[in-house]
């Protein structure tokens, strides 16, 4: 198995995303490994970052096993944790169903992050910068200020 040391392409192989992908599809390492024809050890090295290049068969063979291309697996992207909550039903989430939860707060936190980045369009009305002792205004005064900049009517906003 000297092929798995051989490295995918110029673009990193980004283990998060490895770990997203399987979390999306509710597998075990062992599910994944399985699916894809490699070792559990395998697959939980790239996860832990223990071997960083993994073969162009390797990552092809994780892409079709999880339904992902194999593009996703070089993402820069990283994840996030979410906190833990309280379930008032259930006192314990099992960890797969949770591990699908992250992964598709993960999955949708990315694509707003690239739709946020993808807008380059300029507000019409900024927000104005205003020093409230350089212009000797308190909190209603600026509050009317800006009320009359963007043109709001009384009442709440």
């Amino acid at each position: 198995m000297t092929t798995l040391l051989r490295p995918v392409s110029h673009e990193k192989f980004n283990a998060a995303m490895l770990q997203l992908a399987r979390a999306a599809r509710g597998l075990t390492q062992e599910e994944a490994a399985n699916a894809a024809g490699v070792t559990q050890a395998l697959l939980s090295k790239l996860e832990n970052r223990l071997q960083e290049n993994p073969s162009d068969d390797v990552v092809a063979a994780l892409a079709n096993a999880l339904r992902f291309p194999i593009a996703f697996f070089h993402q820069s992207d990283g994840l996030i944790g979410l906190p833990h909550f309280h379930h008032r039903k259930r006192s314990k989430l099992q960890a797969k169903p949770l591990a699908r939860i992250h992964a598709v707060v993960n999955f949708r936190r990315m694509h707003l992050q690239r739709l946020l980045r993808s807008w380059e369009r300029e507000p019409l009305k900024p927000i104005p910068e205003l020093d409230p002792e350089y212009f000797g205004l308190n909190a209603q005064a600026l509050a009317l200020r800006m009320r009359e900049y963007w043109l709001l009517p009384r009442g709440p906003v």
